[in-house]
Formats: C-alpha cells, sequence, structure tokens
C-alpha cells in the first residue's frame, strides 16, 4: 500500500510543561508603586538564578507555526544542547541538562519571534515538547528622528519617542528602525500555545516565585535595513497599551505589575507597573523582550493519572488548567501547577472534536509548592480505539522517534511521539480493519512502514516493531564538493548531518533534497529536480538552481551559474536517493563585494528517501 503522508490535520503531541521554583529571596522589599500611566520605569536587573544541575536526559520535541504546520530548519537549544528540525518539525536533544526538575528550550528563525517551553521531568525519563512560533509578519518602517505610534488591530499600541533607538554597542541609531510587533492574548486561539516559557512562573522584585494569571502580552523586536538588533536607547521609554478582554473586565484592578521575560534563563520577571485606562492597561518599558500584563498567585502543584473508557492509560493526552497546559506521559500521568487554595478546573482536549472537555472539579490544592494527587480521572465519554506496541531498533534498544499514522479509509493522518519505545495512540478516527504506521527518527531518519490489522473500538496490542535499516547513510558522505578558481582548489563535505532527507511532492512534480548540518551556525543546502529521476540532467536557469547552499560554517552562501546533476539511485521510501553534481557557481561571504565563480568539479549527495507529500 503506496504511503502518502500528508502535513498533520492537528497538532502533534507533547508530554508536560510545568513551573520550576526557588527559594532564594533578594534582600529589597516588594515596593508600592502609584501614579499615572506616565510614570517613570526603572528596569529591573534580573537576579533570578537556576537551581543547580540535577541530571540529564533526552527531550524529543516538535515544532509549529501557528497554523499547526511543522517548521523545518528551526535552531533549537535547551540544557547545554543545540540541534535543528527536520521535515515534520521534529527535533531530539540526546543528553539535556535539567536544573532542580525543568529545562527550558527555546526555537529559533529568521521571520519568527523566539519560541519556547519548559519541559519538567524526573531523572530516568525520556521527555517531550513542543512550540509553536509566531510570525514576525506585521512589519512597521519609521525613521528614528521621529516619534512613532503603531496601532494593532485588536487595539494594542506600541508609542516611541524621537532619538530612542540604540545599536548593539550602545551608541544612537540613525536611520529607519523596522518594528516587528505582535500580541498574544488570552482571546487568541493560540494564546496557550505562544506563551513564552509556556508555564508562566514568574520571579517578583522581592525575589519569590510565583505563578502569574495573565490579562495579555506583547512581542516587539526592532532591526536596522540589514537586520540587526536594535534596542531602546538609554534614558528612553516606549509605552505599551494593552486591551484587556470583555471576559476579564471584571477582574481587572486599577494596577497591574509588568513584567518581562528573559529569553536566556526562561522566566518572567517583575518590572514596573501598568495602569487601568478605560478598558486598557498602559505602562511603559525601558527594554524589549516580550511584555506581560500579569497578576501574580501563590503556586501549588496537582498530579493526576488520566485513562480512557477501557481503563487503558492516555499517553500524551493533552490538559488544561486555566492559562496552563499539560501533557501526560506514555503512563498517562502528569503534574502540572495551579493557584494555591483556589478552585480549578481539569480540562481534556479531544484531537477529534477538536476542543476541551472539563473531567475534574476541584475546591483548590494545597499552597507552599505542596503537591495534591488527584488520582485517577477518566476522560472521553467515547470508547476510542487504542493501540499500543513496543518499538525497538535493529540492535534491540528502544527506539525514541514518531509514527505516522493513515488509512485510504480515514482523511488525514494522526502523528504520535514514541519515547523510550512506547508507542501509544488513541482516536475516534482509528476505525480501519488496516492501517499503516510509519517510523521515523529525527537522529538517524529511520524508517519502517507497518501494515497492521486493527479491530474497532477496542485496545489493540499489536507485536514489537523493528526499525529497520537504523542509521541509514549516516556512516557515510551525506554532501560534498570540490571547488577550484583555478589555482586553490578546497573540499567542503558534511559526513554525518542532523537531516539528510528526500521528498517527492505529488502536486508539484518536484523532489527536492535537504541537508543541514550540526554545526553551529548550521549549514542548509537544498538540491531539487522535477520528477522521480535516475539519470543526469543539465540546470542552465540561475533563477532556479538545482543546487544551493548557505554554508554559514564557512561564511559562505553559494548559487549556480549552471547546474549539470546526475541521479545515481532513486530508491524507495526508506532507502537513498544519492548522485552527483558539477558546474560554475558564485561563491559569496562578506569580504567579497563581487561573488567570485568558481568550478564545483565533484559533487556528492546521499540522503534518505521519505514519504511523499502533496
Amino acid at each position: 500500500m503506496k504511503n502518502t503522508v500528508r502535513l498533520p490535520q492537528w497538532a502533534f503531541i507533547l508530554f508536560m510543561a510545568m513551573a520550576f521554583f526557588t527559594c532564594k529571596k533578594a534582600e529589597s522589599p516588594n515596593p508600592t508603586l502609584a501614579g499615572p500611566p506616565s510614570i517613570t520605569q526603572q528596569q529591573v536587573q534580573n537576579p533570578y538564578t537556576s537551581p543547580a544541575l540535577t541530571f540529564k536526559t533526552q527531550v524529543m520535541g516538535f515544532v509549529y507555526n501557528e497554523e499547526g504546520k511543522p517548521m523545518q530548519g528551526v535552531k533549537v537549544s535547551g540544557g547545554g544542547e543545540t540541534t535543528i528540525t527536520d521535515n515534520y518539525g521534529v527535533f531530539l536533544l540526546s543528553n539535556a541538562a535539567f536544573t532542580g526538575d525543568f529545562c527550558y528550550i527555546k526555537a529559533e528563525k529568521n521571520g519568527y519571534f523566539i519560541g519556547s517551553n519548559t519541559v519538567h521531568g524526573q531523572a530516568g525519563q525520556e521527555l517531550l515538547t513542543e512550540i509553536t512560533m509566531q510570525a514576525q509578519d506585521n512589519i512597521v518602517v519609521y525613521p528614528s528622528g521621529e516619534a512613532k505610534e503603531i496601532v494593532l488591530s485588536n487595539g494594542s499600541v506600541v508609542s516611541f519617542p524621537a532619538n530612542a533607538i540604540k545599536k548593539a554597542d550602545g551608541s544612537l541609531y540613525n536611520g529607519n528602525v523596522h518594528v516587528a510587533v505582535a500580541t498574544i492574548h488570552p482571546d487568541d486561539k493560540n494564546f496557550l500555545r505562544l506563551i513564552p516559557g509556556g508555564d508562566l512562573r514568574a520571579y517578583t522584585q522581592a525575589g519569590e516565585n510565583v505563578q502569574l494569571y495573565s490579562f495579555g502580552m506583547l512581542n516587539v523586536e526592532l532591526f536596522d535595513d540589514a537586520g540587526n538588533k536594535l534596542q531602546l536607547a538609554n534614558g528612553k521609554e516606549a509605552t505599551l497599551t494593552f486591551p484587556i478582554s470583555p471576559t476579564q473586565i471584571a477582574a481587572a484592578t486599577a494596577t497591574m505589575p509588568l513584567w518581562y521575560f528573559d529569553e536566556e534563563k526562561g522566566v518572567w520577571i517583575e518590572d514596573g507597573m501598568a495602569y487601568k485606562k478605560g478598558n486598557t492597561y498602559v505602562g511603559n518599558v525601558k527594554h524589549f523582550t516580550p511584555f506581560n500584563i500579569d497578576r501574580p498567585e501563590v503556586r501549588a502543584r496537582v498530579k493526576a493519572k488520566i485513562i480512557n473508557c477501557y481503563g487503558t492509560p492516555l499517553a500524551n493526552a493533552a490538559l488544561k488548567i486555566d492559562q496552563r497546559r499539560y501533557f501526560t506521559n506514555s503512563f498517562g500521568e502528569f503534574t502540572g501547577l495551579t493557584f494555591a487554595n483556589a478552585p480549578f478546573e481539569i480540562e481534556y482536549y479531544d484531537k477529534d472534536a477538536k476542543g476541551y472537555t472539563v473531567i475534574h472539579k476541584s475546591a483548590g490544592a494545597k499552597g507552599n509548592n505542596a503537591l495534591t494527587d488527584l488520582g485517577v480521572l477518566r476522560a472521553g465519554s467515547v470508547c476510542e480505539t487504542t493501540i499500543i506496541t513496543k518499538v525497538v531498533d535493529c540492535a534491540g534498544e528502544l527506539f525514541t522517534g514518531y509514527a505516522i499514522i493513515s488509512s485510504p479509509d480515514f482523511v488525514g493522518t494522526i502523528t504520535t511521539p514514541i519515547i523510550g519505545g512506547e508507542l501509544n495512540i488513541t482516536s475516534s478516527a482509528i476505525t480501519a480493519n488496516n492501517i499503516e504506521i510509519s517510523l521515523y527518527s529525527p537522529n538517524t531518519q529511520a524508517i519502517v512502514v507497518r501494515q497492521v490489522l486493527i479491530a474497532q473500538k477496542a485496545v489493540n496490542n499489536i507485536d514489537k516493531i523493528v526499525v529497520c535499516p537504523e542509521n541509514v547513510g549516516a556512516n557515510k558522505i551525506g554532501f560534498s564538493f570540490t571547488y577550484t578558481d583555478g589555482q586553490t582548489t578546497k573540499t567542503f563535505e558534511v559526513k554525518k548531518p542532523d537531516m539528510a532527507v528526500a521528498s517527492y511532492s505529488i502536486s508539484q512534480n518536484l523532489t527536492t533534497i535537504t541537508f543541514i548540518s550540526n554545526t553551529t551556525p548550521a549549514d542548509n543546502i537544498s538540491i531539487r529536480f522535477s520528477g522521480k529521476l535516475q539519470g543526469s540532467f543539465d540546470n542552465i536557469d540561475t533563477k532556479k538552481p538545482a543546487v544551493t547552499m548557505d554554508l554559514k560554517s564557512q561564511g559562505l552562501s553559494v548559487k549556480s551559474y549552471t547546474d549539470n546533476v546526475s541521479v545515481t539511485a532513486y530508491g524507495e521510501v526508506g532507502q537513498e536517493i544519492k548522485g552527483t553534481f558539477t558546474g560554475r557557481y558564485l561563491f559569496s561571504d562578506n569580504r567579497l563585494i563581487v561573488p567570485k565563480a568558481m568550478m564545483i568539479t565533484q559533487g556528492n549527495f546521499t540522503a534518505v528517501r521519505l514519504p511523499d507529500t502533496q
């Protein structure tokens, strides 16, 4: 059966995101702030320090855009490791360091605000997370010598005084200011997914760890014409206006603390005060990272085990407690945060109905970060089909990766993570007698396709799946070329790329091969050609070169004058696509005013073929 993988129709799944804490307190008392919205705010130096290193473990995750589509080639860092997402937006941190019980992870890509989340767990666990990135598609340009007010469609406002921007070296900037601005509002459908850090944990001016309840956020970044980052100049302030949601207006007090997100430490820091003006909050800031209008609360922790109607643990189930989102592990367990001694509800996200349902109501949880055990909770009113199996690699080791489940009898595909060899998926969409399971590894792109016979509306324990061939092409040169200017000859190669994959687009009749290196910064290489060819072809269209390279590790950008690509092997799904290329290319770097033409005399590529896409 041919396996055509479509982009997922609903989000990938993650393990959980909860808050961390520390007992260290600063010496200064919590100040009393009062006055009009124009009061000068003092920028707070971040006194927060993370707990000590406690353990290291594996973290796998998925990165999406706001439409829920996977993002390829995103730089992901956390726990002392850095990697790049693959074709399906998947990344793997093999040995991420946890401080306390948490690991803060962030994702970066040009054209997007930094995305982030915090993973919590214990030693010996293999964990999962998810990050959604917000596009910088609302850019306003103005001269730095003028004052500027930017008004967004939802009523948010960013106001700049004249001559208020500085460069990275601290000197005053004179030129065009490019302002990327976006809101993260409680009424937005992606609010829970876009919250920087994921769990609204914060640190006050008095040195206290608290849990936040948000009334709205603003993401603002400044750039010059060349894309270099800018900031507010010393002694200057911008004014932010946050519209208050109609559902929150009754709880909106006259003043509300301002918090900024530290994108290196992964925590919200108290920084001034905002003032209620009509149906908005207004406050001044001296620098830009994401800013948040929040009410601080005492933190409490809760845990529970979630099961379906068969009594089977619901692995990777999405849950919601107020403004915080959590996910169960492979045993159906989760730990999350809420406000101490206050009523709360736990809601379960039904992926098929695409909505939340309340599965538990509580009068409150213990304070002082104490843990309240809620026991076993049942989710879902319909008995859905469950598939459970073990997945191992060729050596018999437990497999970590993800599975795409498809069938001609239901629309779309189901994508689920596999952590520590556990494949456990429950969905009402699985009703067909025959399904196809394709397994992927974000490390090696190992693939296996397994056809499975299942029963309807029951728990299906299927035979162990062995993922082979493991490590396809990983010990070979994934991409290399030799180039010369007629005098000097050099060789560039990527022996073990983070990603070396190929896929065929049915709608475009186009094969695309992608290589991303494990260097920092990462090299990005693309090879494109029509059809599913095995043979040679020439490409003289310089606007659509077959081979393009952004070799960031070498400070080079390479584009072709002419390409001659020879595909020597075009394997089936899971097998290799390989070939050679030669031609005349333009090499550009920061020192070359005019690009330099060079000949590539011997280029080679080897990649693993993924399932076809639409």
